[in-house]
């Protein structure tokens, strides 16, 4: 259960794979991360991205263009949840060089995008990951789908802040790269060292943890959550300053 190095979804977590961009879903706008700037052409059947030239692999290695188009491609290849679905509206991703890369939308009869927000959605969402690798995950399990599926790539090559250190059933523990190319980027390397997640039996076991001090952010849904402080006086607050909190 590593969802928290893996998930993709509207807002990934930029662990330990990264996204082309970041998508802050309080002012709603796209920040560079892999990707330095994006442009839509003007009827927005292709998007042009310049890749970010100080990004670069736990190996040492730039991050290219050809890394998002091997991808993208291998998420259609073998059928992805990912692959399954942004293939309806993205017809290909092709790299033009080694820092730009090309989406080009699925046009209807018309020739027109069947929808560009699916393929802008793509750039924060999915991660990144490496061709070279790809390619020696593939060679390994034969090309066959099912295989590649089951890979658990504990040799995995990421391009984020932090890599793997301990898990089981109980515990994720993820440990910071000191050689994150992101220092570039962020000025300075993340704070903690370690960032470890505790895998609770139940939200009644985590609330219990959490009020004893034993978490220090918690992303449950926390019924009254103003009661912690109001009337439990413990020293929590949440993201949000003012009610609803749990939005």
């Amino acid at each position: 259960n590593n969802a928290m190095a893996v998930t993709q979804n509207d807002n990934s977590r930029e662990l330990v794979y990264e996204t082309l961009f970041m998508y802050n879903m309080l002012d709603g706008e796209l920040y560079g991360l892999l990707g330095q700037d994006y442009s839509w052409n003007d009827d927005q059947t292709e998007l042009t991205i310049t890749m970010n030239p100080d990004a670069k692999w736990s190996d040492g290695t730039a991050v290219t263009a050809e890394d998002v188009a091997y991808t993208f491609d291998c998420h259609v290849k073998y059928e992805s949840a990912q692959g399954s679905d942004y293939s309806n509206y993205i017809d290909s991703v092709e790299a033009t060089d080694d820092s730009t890369v090309v989406f080009k939308a699925k046009l209807d009869e018309d020739g027109s995008p069947i929808n560009p927000l699916k393929v802008i959605e793509y750039i924060p969402k999915i991660y990144v990951l490496q061709k070279a690798y790809l390619q020696t995950v593939e060679e390994r399990n034969d090309n066959d789908a099912e295989k590649i599926k089951q890979d658990r790539m504990e040799d995995f090559v990421h391009s984020g802040p932090y890599t793997s250190y301990y898990y089981d059933d109980q515990k994720v523990v993820l440990v910071r790269d000191d050689n994150y190319w992101g220092v570039s980027l962020w000025g300075s390397l993340p704070a903690p060292k370690y960032i470890a997640h505790t895998i609770y039996e139940n939200n009644a076991a985590g609330d219990t943890a959490f009020k004893a001090g034993e978490v220090d952010v918690s992303q449950q849904f926390i019924t009254d959550v103003q009661k912690l402080w109001e009337e439990d006086g413990l020293p929590i607050s949440t993201y949000i300053d003012e009610a609803p909190y749990g939005v």
